[in-house]
């Protein structure tokens, strides 16, 4: 029996990010380089390079952060958890409109979104495509980077609950 975390690797689905990312450890520790942070890529988006702004534990995305994919805007956004380099639950981003709530990931890792008879579920996933977000904005002002903390915390505030609420 393949165990599931070879199986990924096996069908090709785990990116190990490039130099662009911006992954790092916490507390303290010494940063893994860029190459070392792997990260799965929810299925539902499809733009690449892809960088994941947030930290990075053990050479996999950890946390509360950002997957930014695309060279320019518009870009595709995973705002949300990761958990050794899986998508757990966030907003995704698809392009400027469409946004798909992703209560949790089903085994292709795209985004299941909440039961129609469970608004908490949904309100618990914008909260946490808000919480990312803030985070790579405390990352970027941490940075001297007041530019994209601004950016990131205005992420942070549009979707900080559901759209139509």
């Amino acid at each position: 029996m393949i165990r599931p975390p070879h199986a990924i690797v096996a069908i090709g689905i785990t990116l190990a990010i490039g130099g662009a990312a911006a992954c790092s450890a916490g507390g303290g520790a010494a940063a893994p380089s860029a190459a070392d942070c792997r990260v799965i890529i929810p299925a539902d988006l499809i733009q690449r390079p892809a960088r994941w702004l947030g930290d990075c534990i053990k050479s996999r995305a950890e946390g509360l952060g950002v997957l930014r994919l695309g060279k320019a805007e518009p870009y595709q956004f995973f705002l949300g958890r990761m958990a050794s380099g899986r998508p757990v639950q966030g907003v995704l981003k698809v392009n400027g409109s469409q946004l798909i709530p992703a209560y949790r990931f089903d085994p292709e890792w795209r985004g299941v979104v909440p039961e129609a008879d469970r608004p908490e579920q949904l309100t618990q996933v914008f909260r946490t495509g808000s919480a990312g977000a803030s985070a790579a904005a405390r990352r970027f002002a941490s940075q001297g980077n007041a530019g994209s903390a601004a950016y990131y915390r205005k992420l942070a505030e549009d979707y900080r609950t559901p759209p139509f609420e």
